[in-house]
């Protein structure tokens, strides 16, 4: 699985943002309310980062303990991560910030709309807000354990041996 890059995660919050900052005046100019989120789904939002918070701890803990180790040999080796465990947490944080990227710019866009109309924000931009927010931490929180779970990439091998072992690379040129 590619490691998700900051610069997509910023693609897809201005995109859905620009398509709700479109929508929402046009559906507002032909009589429909202004969009709000309900209390319950900012409920939902704050449920969704704490859960995936300490599904994040054990890897955070994994690192921390690994470090003591290399910092001290004498130490002993932490207990590793199930690979089962690490793939799904991996995925769910994956998931969560792409769905937390969604709903910022969405949410954003809605607030905009808000913002711009002529009356006034209304009784839900709070609650609106509170959305994006959290919304927005969803991402950070996803993207954060998504790179604790990140397993780095040698770029050349430590043993020398193995270097020379490695078979070399031939060109082909047309004849």
């Amino acid at each position: 699985m590619k490691p998700t890059r900051i610069l997509n995660l910023i693609y897809i919050v201005v995109s859905s943002l620009i398509v709700t900052a479109v929508l929402v005046p046009m559906l507002m100019s032909n009589g429909y309310p202004s969009p709000a989120v309900p209390e319950r789904s900012n409920l939902t939002l704050g449920v969704m980062i704490v859960v995936l918070a300490a599904l994040g701890w054990p890897p955070l803990r994994y690192r921390r303990e690994l470090a003591k180790k290399l910092a001290d040999p004498s130490a002993k080796h932490p207990r590793r991560l199930s690979p089962m465990f690490a793939v799904r947490v991996l995925a769910l944080a994956k998931a969560s910030q792409i769905f937390g990227a969604i709903v910022c710019g969405g949410v954003g866009g809605v607030l905009i709309a808000q913002l711009t109309t002529p009356v006034g924000p209304g009784a839900s931009f709070g609650r609106n807000v509170i959305a994006c927010v959290l919304a927005l931490l969803l991402t950070v929180v996803g993207y954060i354990i998504e790179q604790l779970l990140r397993i780095k990439d040698d770029a050349e091998p430590e043993d020398p041996a193995a270097k020379k072992r490695a078979p070399a690379k031939t060109e082909v040129t047309p004849a």
